[in-house]
């Protein structure tokens, strides 16, 4: 640091004085270094050989594939959710998607999974949804924020409560209902996964990967999570067989723009025309399929479909993957049955 004429700098004061005044020299005082100690009840980094399907599932970095299969004999699985309400505003829009000759390679008709919350639901248009095969999970009655940072009995008011909304309104099947995804993304620590495991949900999908080239399998929370916390709020914990279905980040290659995206509304597509959606999505889908095929999870909101080209560029890019000789599911937990025992395809037929 350079002091003007006729002053000094004080170490000790950080500041420059009047050279007649008494400097402070030679060392300066040390800040002890804080004691940290390590959380005893922190899960522990995974363990390949205590962690066995169909109870556990686990590898360092969440990259490998289950059971060691090679690439070529991994069903590559396609998971199509929607958050929010359904109402007459987006029902038939959704619809468009569902059609009757759009079916998986095992001949069922492709279906969804909707992470419902109460506002602007209309309830007899989520009972025809589940009629018709789609799943129903929980995202929160009211999706408010800040619930992250809250106790597990307020996550219980929250899930649980919407599941039983569920069922009055909609004649869901409660233990149907197994499935949660955190409002905005933000998962509630180790207090969310204490209300899973307490009121008998299997899975959640709220972690969302940052993006790396080798995308993430889903995993089960036996042991530490295999890739960064995005959110700064995934749990630490452990808890035995609770799956976590990721949220891998779309991939924006050197091709085009607009960042990184758990959902692919919230990529900045901006001025993309039907066929520049297409080859995106194609291109983004790639990196699972020509990689470890991991699941790929299409997550969208409405607001995803109020662009007529993003719609168009949907529709053909699950044409196209409906068109590949793959497992294509869409409903997360019964995507990954096979899973369980790992025989890839045609070991089970899902």
């Amino acid at each position: 640091m350079f002091c003007p004429p006729g002053s000094l700098y004080d170490g000790a004061k950080h500041l420059c004085i009047n050279r007649h005044e008494k400097v402070t020299c030679g060392p300066q005082p040390t800040t002890q270094a804080p004691i940290t100690t390590t959380d005893p009840n922190a899960a522990p980094p995974c363990d390949p050989v205590l962690c066995q399907l169909p109870e556990c599932f686990c590898s360092n970095d969440g990259t490998k594939i289950p059971g060691d299969l090679p690439r070529a004999q991994t069903p590559q699985l396609v998971m199509i959710t929607f958050d929010g309400a359904v109402n007459h505003l987006n029902f038939d829009t959704y619809n468009t998607i569902f059609l009757e000759n759009r079916t998986s390679p095992n001949g069922c008709p492709i279906r969804a999974t909707f992470f419902m919350t109460h506002d602007y639901n209309d309830y007899s248009k989520v009972q025809e949804m589940y009629s018709q095969g789609h799943e129903m999970a929980v995202a929160s009655v009211s999706r408010r924020q800040g619930l992250e940072d809250e106790s597990a009995a307020n996550w219980t008011g929250e899930m649980v409560t919407m599941r039983e909304i569920l069922k009055n309104y909609a004649s869901v099947n409660t233990d149907e209902v197994i499935g949660m995804r955190a409002p905005h993304l933000k998962p509630g620590r180790n207090a969310q996964f204490e209300m899973i495991y307490d009121y008998n949900f299997v899975w959640d999908s709220s972690m969302v990967v940052p993006p790396q080239k080798i995308p993430v399998w889903p995993y089960t929370l036996d042991y530490k999570i295999p890739h960064e916390c995005k959110s700064g709020t995934c749990p630490t914990g452990s808890f035995p067989g609770i799956w976590e279905i990721p949220m891998n980040s779309h991939y924006m290659d050197e091709r085009f723009e607009g960042g990184y995206c758990p959902y692919l509304d919230q990529c900045g597509l901006n001025f993309f025309s039907e066929n520049d959606v297409f080859e995106w999505l194609k291109s983004d889908f790639h990196r699972h399929y020509d990689k470890n095929r991991a699941p790929y999870m299409i997550a969208v909101s409405v607001n995803w479909f109020n662009t007529p080209a993003n719609h168009k560029g949907l529709l053909r890019f699950i044409d196209y993957t409906l068109s590949l000789y793959m497992k294509t599911c869409s409903r997360c937990p019964s995507s990954y049955p096979w899973v369980f025992d790992a025989r890839g395809i045609g070991g089970t037929n899902i």
